[in-house]
C-alpha cells in the first residue's frame, strides 16, 4: 500500500466519486489530463477578463424609505378619533383628509382666533380715529403712538393665532370663513402633507390620542434607501457616490453615506445607498443582498465565470491549464456578480482556467490519497 502521488492521472475517472476526499493541496497538486480526455469529459477553458470595476461580495441589506420622504400623521392636540378614511397600502394625494379628531383644545384655538380677530378690528378702528385726531391737532403724538402700538400688538396676536390654525390644516379660505362666522370647525382634520402611500395605521376610530401621537405613517416611494451591513475593514474601499447593485433584483443605486460606527450585532459598519429606478420592485422592510463598487486599483482583478471557482475548507480555487493538464491555484474572492466572480491571486489574464467539467477535475483531486 503506497501513498498517492500529488500528480494524478485521469485514467480511472469512472470511480473517483467513491474515493474519500483528501482536500485540495493547491500548491503541489497537478492533474495530468490529455486533450482527448478533456473532450471526453467536456472540460473546456477560457481566459479570465480584466475587471475594471471591482464589486464587493454581496452583503446583507434592508430596504427602507428615505428619511426625507416619510411623515408621521399626528394631531397637534389631544382628542378622540371620530373617523379614519385611509387604509394601509392606499395611495393618497396631497391635501386628502385622512382622519378627524374631536378635540376641545382645537375648539379653544378657534375661539382664541376669533378673539384675536375682534381685538385687531377694534385696535385698528381706535388707531384710525386717533390718527385723524392727531392730524387735526386735537391729541398728542404720544396718544397716537400708544394707539399704533396697541394695533401692532393685536396684529401680532392675530398672526400667531392664524399660524397655529394653519399648522392644524386650516386654509386661508377656512380662516376667512371662520372669521366671518360662517364655519366653526367641530373636528380637527388631519391631511396628507404630500402625495404618497399609507405605510402603517396605528389608531382606530374611537381611540383617545395624545398630542403628537401618530395615526398613520405616510411615505413616498420615488426613492428608497438600502442599508447595507459591511465588514469594518472594507470601509476604506467604499466611497460616497459608488455604484451599488442589488444582486437578486439587478437594480442599481449609489452610496449616500458610509458609517463610522461599529454595530454591536455584527461588528460591521452601515453603508446607506439610494435607489431611484426600479423602486416598484422593492418593498420597505424587505431583506436583500447588495454588492458595492470598491475604490482602488482594479488592474490585478480578474473576472471568471462563477462555476470556475470552487470552495474547499473556506478557501477558493481555480483550475489553471498547464502543458500537462491542470494545476490547482488558490485565489481570493474580491467581487461577486450573478454570473461572475472577481478574483486575485497568482494568475494572469493570459492563463486559461477550466470553466466546464469542474466536477470531473474536483473529483480527481478528491481522489488523492487512495490506493493505486
Amino acid at each position: 500500500m503506497n501513498r498517492f502521488s500529488n500528480i494524478v492521472s485521469v485514467a480511472s475517472l469512472a470511480g473517483f466519486f467513491l474515493l474519500p476526499a483528501a482536500g485540495l493541496q493547491a500548491e503541489e497538486t497537478i492533474l495530468q489530463i490529455s486533450a482527448d480526455q478533456m473532450r471526453t469529459h467536456n472540460i473546456t477553458t477560457a481566459a479570465p477578463s480584466v475587471d475594471t470595476t471591482i464589486f464587493s461580495p454581496a452583503y446583507p441589506a434592508e430596504i427602507s424609505i428615505a428619511n426625507n420622504q416619510v411623515s408621521a400623521i399626528s394631531p397637534l392636540h389631544a382628542g378622540v378619533v371620530t373617523s379614519m378614511s385611509a387604509l394601509e397600502g392606499m395611495r393618497v394625494d396631497a391635501g386628502d383628509v385622512l382622519a378627524e379628531i374631536a378635540s376641545p383644545e382645537f375648539l379653544e384655538e378657534q375661539r382664541l382666533y376669533l378673539d384675536a380677530v375682534s381685538a385687531f378690528r377694534a385696535s385698528e378702528i381706535n388707531f384710525q380715529r386717533d390718527l385723524k385726531l392727531f392730524e387735526e391737532g386735537i391729541i398728542s403724538e404720544k396718544r397716537r403712538l400708544d394707539a399704533q402700538l396697541e394695533r401692532d400688538q393685536a396684529a401680532n396676536k392675530l398672526r400667531q393665532a392664524e399660524t397655529s390654525l394653519k399648522l392644524q390644516g386650516l386654509t386661508d379660505a377656512g380662516l376667512k370663513a371662520l372669521a366671518t362666522g360662517d364655519a366653526f370647525h367641530k373636528t380637527l382634520s388631519l391631511k396628507a402633507p404630500f402625495a404618497g402611500e399609507i405605510l402603517t395605521q396605528t389608531a382606530d376610530v374611537g381611540d383617545n390620542v395624545t398630542e403628537g401621537e401618530a395615526l398613520y405613517t405616510l411615505g413616498q416611494m420615488d426613492a428608497l434607501w438600502v442599508r447595507i451591513h459591511v465588514p469594518a475593514d472594507m470601509r476604506p474601499l467604499i466611497a460616497t457616490g459608488a455604484v451599488v447593485r442589488l444582486v437578486k433584483e439587478q437594480i442599481a443605486g449609489k452610496v449616500l453615506s458610509v458609517g463610522r460606527m461599529i454595530h454591536g450585532a455584527d461588528q460591521g459598519i452601515l453603508v446607506t445607498a439610494e435607489i431611484r429606478e426600479g423602486t416598484e420592485k422593492l418593498i420597505p422592510g424587505q431583506f436583500t443582498a447588495a454588492s458595492i463598487a470598491l475604490a482602488g486599483d482594479a488592474r490585478h482583478t480578474l473576472k471568471v465565470p462563477r462555476q470556475a471557482v470552487i470552495k474547499e475548507a473556506g478557501k477558493h480555487y481555480v483550475f489553471v491549464k498547464t502543458a500537462a493538464g491542470f494545476s490547482v491555484q488558490p485565489v481570493t474572492l474580491i467581487s461577486e456578480e450573478p454570473d461572475f466572480y472577481g478574483i486575485t491571486g497568482d494568475i494572469t489574464a493570459s492563463m486559461d482556467v477550466a470553466v466546464t467539467g469542474i466536477a470531473v477535475l474536483k473529483g480527481m483531486v478528491q481522489g488523492l490519497g487512495s490506493e493505486e
